[in-house]
């Protein structure tokens, strides 16, 4: 599978970006501290050769550190070209001003290319075996508005913190950045999962892997695959077995986008994560100790003959199931 062009725009923009951002953080230096000055260009340095290799190691972890990292440039720029000009710096239509500004469009660019669906789509088939094409799934809904917010704390709060200490300012600085380790923990773990949720076409059908909804991969057999279409076009009415449209499982965490409706011959087994109402307390109260420790994780089967997710590229998804013959009846 070859590199998609937007993936190819990024490594360039990122190959330039020393030469151009820089300016804004470096006229936000002056008059530092040698330690300062020193500590951001090293840390900036690392945090470019890092992304650098990432773009070349094809795997959905690079895709992960990816996004975590690229969106750094643009905003580090904006920090440093506000500060220059309050401190009256950085003037409009000096050399310096003009390269910090293009560089900051040039890291915008690239941030909002690495977000793209083929981009992701990309790393997401790098460690997939054979002849395997795997789709993302689009992030829930939830996690959309979340992830904005998360991210300034689990990777903008840790920078931050480095720059408190690079200044001396030690009480600031450490409680900082043990709270933004913390932080960047969470950030990690989730958009892992984000990045580890999937549909795939294998030879005996469609595996959908989404370790965020389900406790294990789910396989919809080819031979009883009624259906695989959009769901607003997919009929409506009793399933097969006999049970209503009402029971089918919706697995897209209310994602935006397209939604995608893949209907069998008879009910199969689904086991997602565990809810609270779903749960069975025994002889222990709800919500004890015991019966969370019991219940982690806990997977819940359910019978079902429809499901929903929500490809990350819907279209190609369904051309790509009439192409394999999946879904036909």
């Amino acid at each position: 599978m070859d590199a998609p062009t937007p993936l190819w725009i990024v490594r360039f923009a990122w190959l330039t970006l020393p030469f151009l951002a820089w300016a804004g953080p470096a006229a936000a230096l002056d008059g530092a501290s040698a330690a300062s000055t020193v500590t951001f260009a090293t840390v900036g340095w690392l945090l470019w050769a890092m992304v650098l290799v990432c773009s070349a190691l094809v795997r959905p972890e690079s895709l992960v550190l990816l996004r975590l990292l690229v969106p750094l440039a643009p905003a580090a720029t904006a920090i440093g070209l506000l500060l220059a000009a309050g401190d009256g710096i950085l003037v409009a239509g000096d050399t310096a001003t003009i390269l910090a500004v293009v560089g900051f469009v040039t890291g915008v660019v690239a941030a909002a290319l690495i977000m793209l669906p083929s981009v992701g789509r990309y790393f997401l088939n790098g460690d997939s075996y054979g002849a395997e094409r795997r789709y993302g799934l689009r992030c829930p809904g939830a996690l959309v508005v979340t992830i904005g917010p998360l991210w300034l704390a689990g990777v903008g709060l840790p920078v931050g913190a480095v720059a408190a200490l690079a200044a001396g300012r030690w009480a600031l600085g450490i409680p900082a950045l043990l709270i933004g380790i913390l932080f960047a923990a969470w950030l990690w773990a989730v958009t892992r999962r984000l990045a580890q949720r999937y549909v795939v076409f294998v030879p005996a059908g469609l595996t959908l892997v989404d370790p965020l909804a389900l406790a294990d991969p789910v396989l919809f057999a080819r031979n009883r695959t009624l259906s695989v279409a959009p769901a607003a076009t997919n009929p409506a009415g009793p399933d097969p077995d006999g049970a209503p449209a009402s029971e089918r499982v919706d697995l897209s965490g209310g994602a935006l986008g397209l939604a995608v409706e893949l209907r069998t011959d008879g009910p199969t087994e689904v086991i997602t994560l565990s809810r609270p109402s779903d749960r069975t307390h025994g002889d222990n109260p709800p919500g004890s100790l015991s019966d969370r420790l019991q219940n982690v994780r806990m997977g819940v089967p359910r019978e079902t003959s429809a499901v929903l997710f929500t490809p990350s590229r819907p279209a190609e998804f369904l051309l790509d199931a009439r192409r394999v013959g999946f879904g036909q009846g």
